[in-house]
């Protein structure tokens, strides 16, 4: 799993790994290279996060390096360069508007509606 703070002022994708002393972040691309032939797909799960109240639309920029050219590639929530960007919601971004609002419940890995036995069980969003 790649991940990104859109918060943070560093915005380079990070691999997070649980060792025998806890969780390690390290910047994905200083240990991990990506090797394709021409047309091949690299395939990865890709997390952007964001606690500000903030609805964060982004792109994701792929620098890549071939025979002796340099160039930097566009990646939009459709695949392509000029689709639409990715959209990111904070936790609490403007709750009143949605009409539906769910919570995942990490004992089942299922959505939940935020009704009121959610919100007995439940912590985060449902209790907000």
């Amino acid at each position: 799993m790649v991940v990104v703070d859109l918060d943070s002022q560093d915005t380079r994708p990070y691999s997070i790994q649980w060792g025998p002393d806890g969780k390690v972040e390290r910047p994905f691309l200083d240990v991990q290279s990506r090797f394709a032939e021409e047309g091949e797909t690299i395939p990865f799960e890709f997390v952007a996060t964001t606690a500000e109240n903030c609805w964060c639309k982004w792109d994701i920029l792929v620098k890549v390096a071939y025979d002796d050219v340099e160039e930097t590639i566009v990646i939009r929530s459709d695949g392509t360069d000029s689709g639409p960007p990715f959209e990111t919601i904070s936790w609490d971004y403007d709750l009143a508007k949605y009409e539906s609002i769910y919570e995942i419940d990490l004992s089942t890995n299922e959505w939940e509606p935020c009704n009121d036995e959610a919100r007995r069980r439940m912590t985060g969003v449902c209790n907000m």
